[in-house]
C-alpha cells in the first residue's frame, strides 16, 4: 500500500502510521501543524517510507501533488471541537466540507481510493460540527460516481470520540489532577463509546480491505459514563459540574440511525451500511449478508467498559 493521511500528524495519524509503516511501501503525511510534524518524524525517524508535508486540504492542486505515487487515502483532518462550531463556523465548514470535496477531486484526479473518518455526531446532528461531517459524508458516498470510472472508490468510517485522543477529557482530567485542581465535569450521565487509537487503526485497516463504495462503516463498541471515568481521577467532592459545552453537545454518542440500521449488515466487529443508490455497483453488499437492524445504536444502550480495564488505561 502507498498511503496518503490528511491530519496525518495528528493522534490518529500517529497511530496510523504505527500501524501501517512496519508494511506499507509509503505513507504520506498531511498537516497544516509544523510542530506536530517536527515531533512525528521525531517518533518515527528511523522510517524511511515516511513523507510529511504541509498542505492545506483545501487547495486541490496541493492534494494532487500530495498523492503523487499514492493508491490509498485515509482522510482524518478536521476541525472536531463542538464548541468551534458556534464562534469558528465559516472555518469548520471550509476544512469538513469545502477539504473532504477537495480531497475527493484530488483522488478522482490521481486514481486514489479514499476512507473518510466521520463522526457520530453526523447521526441526527444537534451541533454544527455534526452537520459538516454528515454533508462529508454524502460527499464521499456520491463521489463514487465519479471515481468508480478511475477504478476506484470511497467509503466512509464513522466512530466516536477515541479515548485519550489530542484533548479527550482524559488528558484534560490528567492535566488537572497534576496542577491540584478540580476536575471539570459536564454530566455524569452522559456516554461514550470505548475506543482506542490502535483499536482506530485496526478498523481503517479493515475498513479498506472491504470497501466497494459508498459503505458507511461502524465499529462494534462497549461503552462508558463520564461519572464511572471521573471517579478513577478525583473523588466526587473534588469535582464541579460545569454543564455542556455551547454548541450541542448530546449526552450520547449515535453511531447508527433507525434507518441506517434498517440497512446495516454485520461483519466480524463491525456493522456496514450500503449506500441507498450505488449505480457504480450494481450488487453492492444485497446478497452476501443478512440484514442487522439494531434501532438507533447509542452509547446509552449498549455493553459497559468494565472499571478494570478503564483502571488500567487511564
Amino acid at each position: 500500500m502507498k498511503l496518503l493521511i490528511t491530519g496525518g500528524a495528528g493522534a490518529l495519524g500517529r497511530a496510523l502510521c504505527r500501524h501501517f509503516l512496519p508494511t506499507a511501501e509509503k505513507v504520506v503525511c498531511v498537516s497544516r501543524n509544523e510542530a506536530n510534524q517536527v515531533a512525528l518524524r521525531r517518533e518515527f525517524a528511523g522510517a524511511t517510507n515516511l513523507r510529511t508535508y504541509s498542505k492545506d486540504v483545501r487547495d486541490t492542486v496541493a492534494m494532487i501533488e500530495a498523492m503523487d505515487g499514492v493508491d490509498t487515502v485515509v482522510h482524518a483532518a478536521a476541525l472536531k471541537r463542538v464548541d468551534d462550531g458556534t464562534h469558528n463556523a465559516i472555518e469548520m465548514y471550509r476544512i469538513n466540507v469545502e477539504g473532504t470535496l477537495s480531497v475527493l477531486r484530488a483522488a478522482w484526479a490521481s486514481r486514489c481510493r479514499v476512507l473518510f473518518i466521520s463522526s457520530d455526531k453526523a447521526v441526527a446532528p444537534e451541533n454544527f460540527y455534526g452537520a459538516t461531517k454528515r454533508v462529508a459524508e454524502g460527499l464521499v458516498t456520491a463521489h463514487n460516481t465519479y471515481l468508480a470510472k478511475q477504478g476506484v472508490c470511497a467509503a466512509t468510517l464513522r466512530y466516536g470520540n477515541v479515548w485519550d485522543s489530542t484533548e479527550a477529557v482524559q488528558s484534560v482530567w490528567r492535566r488537572q489532577v497534576a496542577a491540584g485542581e478540580r476536575l471539570t465535569v459536564t454530566d455524569t450521565s452522559m456516554t461514550s463509546f470505548y475506543l482506542t487509537l490502535e483499536e482506530a487503526a485496526a478498523y481503517v485497516d479493515q475498513a479498506l480491505s472491504l470497501m466497494q463504495g459508498g459503505e458507511i462503516f461502524v465499529p462494534i463498541l462497549p461503552a462508558w459514563s463520564l461519572g464511572q471515568v471521573a471517579t478513577l481521577y478525583a473523588p466526587r467532592a473534588a469535582w464541579d459540574v460545569v454543564g455542556k459545552r455551547a454548541g450541542g453537545e448530546k449526552d450520547h454518542e449515535v453511531l447508527l440511525s433507525e434507518g441506517e440500521s434498517e440497512r446495516a449488515r454485520e461483519i466480524p466487529g463491525m456493522y456496514v451500511v450500503p449506500p441507498e443508490v450505488h449505480e457504480w455497483c450494481a450488487t453492492l453488499w444485497t446478497d452476501e449478508l443478512p440484514r442487522k437492524p439494531v434501532g438507533w445504536y447509542s452509547s446509552n444502550f449498549t455493553l459497559r467498559v468494565s472499571t478494570k480495564v478503564l483502571e488500567a488505561v487511564r
